[in-house]
């Protein structure tokens, strides 16, 4: 197991080289790259004052405190996976951060409230927002869908979507059903486990994912659909990261399911109106599960929508707040915002974006400065069109 010992991690620790590419690149102008470091702007803040941190509790250094101020600097991680992308040495950052985190979860002498909440929601409910198993289906119109025997495809809908975004999930239905999918929805379905692994719970998150597993397997289903690209990184990802195992069914994003099959048709749609749009690119769904194109070869497929690009997109895209929803929200809207006002200098209609938590961290941003900007899923808008 990759967090049962982080003295193994001396040798990968100690290359870091301090080149800072993992809070900031020169090319991307007026801004760092480490989210968490642009708000903040302090070492310990980011994955080079982590690695430093991580080597003193190596070496035993007695004048580190494992506080409850130093908890809250090691869970104060978007998990944008920027500096994994340009370490200049190649190091397992991601996997560094999630042994540091289990290590601090287990030995400091305090911790912050938010990560000790977070963890008793979902062992308690099983969702990171404390819903109730009757809350989790209310926006599904059609039950008939839901645990169907001999489905080829298990839609896993995710908390964010199933108790925020709820339009997604809809859509999500709605495309699936006119594109004579043969799908079922699981009505014992759990949180992935990523907001375990963002508090260092990394045993409980294995557990959340192996749960999820056994119910996908009883429905003989052979591939995962996932709107949320946090589920999908995790299911994919992280379950190998930490256990060596592979998921063993297909995943498919949305984005890509729909592409797939308008490529086959070779269908156009069209608004009736030319108008302008961006897209913002998932640190999950782009950096974590290297999906650039499909999102873009959809958007192109709309005649009378021209896409403009974001100033930083693709690998260099800037998070929205992500994983901080469930330990500091307050910085979460900071990172959104800032996001979210590089989106209006390009003088847009429509901010695209394809994650449930992306699209509930900038609509928040859009609500409070009272918007005209129309922030949706490419498949909402996809939705609309087909």
């Amino acid at each position: 197991m990759l967090y049962d010992d982080i003295k193994k991690y001396e040798n990968i620790v100690n290359r870091c080289i301090g080149c800072n590419f993992c809070i900031e690149n020169s090319w991307l102008g007026p801004y760092h790259g480490c989210p968490v470091y642009d708000i903040k702007e302090f070492e310990s803040y980011g994955p080079r004052g982590r690695n430093l941190i991580m080597s003193l509790l190596i070496a035993g250094d007695e004048n580190l405190k494992l506080d409850k101020k130093l908890a809250e600097r090691i869970f104060l991680c978007a998990d944008c996976g920027f500096c994994e992308e340009f370490c200049m040495t190649g190091l397992p950052l991601e996997e560094l951060r999630l042994a540091l985190s289990n290590y601090i979860l287990k030995n400091a002498s305090e911790l912050p409230k938010s990560v000790i909440q977070a963890k008793e929601r979902l062992l308690k409910t099983g969702n990171i927002f404390g819903k109730s198993d009757k809350e989790k289906l209310s926006w599904l119109d059609d039950k008939s869908v839901v645990d169907k025997e001999n489905a080829e495809i298990v839609y896993f809908v995710g908390c964010s979507t199933h108790y925020s975004q709820t339009q997604i999930a809809k859509a999500v239905v709605e495309i699936l059903k006119k594109t004579n999918a043969n799908f079922t929805i699981l009505s014992s379905e759990k949180c992935c486990g990523y907001p375990l692994f963002a508090v260092g719970d990394i045993e409980n998150g294995i557990k959340f994912i192996e749960d999820n597993i056994q119910q996908i397997k009883s429905v003989k289903a052979k591939t995962v659909l996932f709107n949320c690209p946090g589920c999908m990184k995790t299911f994919t990802r992280t379950y190998t990261l930490v256990t060596g195992k592979q998921f063993p069914f297909k995943a498919m994003h949305s984005t890509e399911y729909l592409n797939n099959y308008l490529k086959e048709r070779r269908l156009k749609l069209r608004l009736d109106l030319s108008t302008t749009a961006t897209y913002h690119d998932p640190c999950h769904l782009g950096r974590g599960l290297g999906i650039y194109a499909e999102p873009r070869e959809l958007i192109k497929r709309i005649e009378n929508l021209q896409l403009i690009e974001m100033p930083r997109s693709k690998e260099k895209s800037y998070c929205c707040g992500g994983a901080l929803t469930t330990t500091n929200p307050r910085i979460k809207e900071e990172i959104s915002l800032r996001r979210f006002e590089e989106m209006e200098k390009l003088g847009v209609s429509i901010f695209l974006q394809a994650c449930p938590t992306c699209a509930m961290n900038l609509k928040r941003v859009a609500e409070k400065k009272n918007s005209k900007v129309k922030v949706m899923d490419v498949i909402e808008l996809f939705n609309m069109l087909l």
